[in-house]
């Protein structure tokens, strides 16, 4: 039975709206190598805007040949992380506090993979809202927003539209395999009831 298209969440979507078409964080860090380990690199004078009451999520995506010392990861409490292949998403649908992302940021220690060919850039977001960035096999990389307002299909696919995020135009999450529904469920809709009815994707 299709819900009212002013579900009870509309003032959490429009907030998700604003949010997303004024990113607006003021986020900046260096690489460089552990004084301990010279095949170890960290993130270095982290500098995260501290204008905001809480950030949702933390979007990494790691160069070709490098990797994430997953023993480096001290989840900020309530967080989840979710990998699949370079994609890395921590999110907390709370909001973590801009000095304790920094703490997090300035743990994480990364390492070149032994014997394999290496290039690209180190990305790293920090957003305002709960938004996974997963990439497919083809490299080409895709972003997950969850707005939590129970409307009928038609308008939901019209309220997508108007989403705008880094110069792209939201549009309908549209599945095309387990691996990208494994990374949108745990990394944005693991504590929600349903997945494909209100997802949207840009």
């Amino acid at each position: 039975m299709p819900r009212s298209a002013s579900g009870p969440n509309e003032e959490e979507a429009n907030k998700i709206k604003q949010a997303l078409a004024n990113p607006e964080t003021s986020f900046d860090f260096k690489i460089v190598r552990s004084s301990t380990n010279h095949s170890i690199f960290k993130l270095n004078q982290i500098v995260l805007s501290q204008n905001y009451k809480g950030y949702k999520s933390i979007n990494i995506t790691l160069p070709s040949g490098l990797s994430l010392l997953r023993s480096s990861v001290k989840l900020p409490s309530g967080a989840i992380y979710t990998q699949a292949g370079n994609s890395i998403s921590i999110t907390n649908t709370t909001g973590m506090q801009a000095d304790i992302i920094t703490t997090f940021l300035a743990g994480l220690e990364f390492q070149y993979k032994a014997n394999s060919v290496t290039g690209g850039n180190l990305k790293i977001a920090v957003e305002q809202e709960s938004i996974s960035n997963w990439i497919d096999d083809q490299g080409i990389p895709h972003y997950y927003v969850f707005v939590p307002n129970a409307i009928p299909w038609q308008d939901a696919y019209n309220e997508a539209k108007k989403l705008h995020y880094r110069g792209l135009t939201g549009y309908l999450a549209t599945i095309n395999s387990l691996s990208e529904h494994d990374f949108i469920f745990n990394s944005i809709a693991k504590n929600l009831d349903y997945l494909a009815e209100q997802g949207l994707s840009i």
